[in-house]
């Protein structure tokens, strides 16, 4: 079957007004990230619709974000936990982690979202199996150490999902491309025996993947 790209920009302003509406906590959180000098390569909104979707069906008690950034695909998820869920999410930038708690404070979700500072390698090493669901948005580079950290981590029928999965198209042919070819790599081990797994053909790409 050919390949039909219908990501037009009146297609994805219509899905985002219906379907991932802004609200002035998610303008609050990207305008102290802007004010912080951040950069802005969070989620598209409806990124983090689709991700709150995933939250609400699959419940998790024990979500673990690898790559916080400012706080906004946490702000999406918490939203959605079911009562008694929490989200752990790992930043690497000092920086990144004090906006990230200043917007969570702010959305009323800083009992329920625990931001760690440090390398996400030794950080998900002190985090006890098992989870419920792992979101990776973090150093392409580092995703299939990722994958193979869910695969052991996750209970059976837990949920993995990590974005930028198609790398601009990169992921193809990697080439020297260490970020395209991490994500070539998580692709091969979602493929695996461990996995089932699909792609959410997103802006971006975001693999999904459940815990056999």
């Amino acid at each position: 079957m050919k390949a039909t790209n219908h990501y037009t920009a009146p297609v994805i302003e219509l899905v985002r007004e219906l379907l991932a509406p802004d609200d002035d906590v998610l303008r609050d959180a990207r305008r102290r990230a802007a004010d912080a000098g951040l950069p802005a390569i969070e989620i598209a909104p409806e990124d983090g619709a689709l991700l709150a979707l995933l939250v609400r069906l699959a419940r998790p008690a024990l979500v673990v974000e690898i790559g916080t950034l400012f706080g906004y695909s946490a702000i999406w998820m918490a939203r959605a936990l079911p009562p008694g869920g929490r989200i752990v999410t790992i930043e690497s930038e000092p920086q990144h982690a004090a906006v990230a708690r200043a917007n969570l404070a702010a959305a009323g979700l800083g009992s329920v979202v625990d931001v760690r500072e440090g390398d996400a390698r030794i950080a998900l090493a002190a985090i006890p199996p098992p989870v419920d669901m792992v979101f990776v948005d973090a150093d392409k580079a580092s995703y299939p150490l990722y994958a193979e950290w869910a695969a052991g981590a996750l209970r059976p029928g837990g949920l993995f999902a990590a974005d930028n999965a198609f790398q601009q198209g990169r992921v193809v042919e990697p080439g020297d491309d260490p970020g395209a070819a991490g994500v070539r790599r998580m692709l091969e081990l979602l493929a695996g025996a461990d996995w089932h797994a699909a792609m959410a053909p997103t802006l971006e790409g975001l693999a999904l993947a459940v815990r056999r």
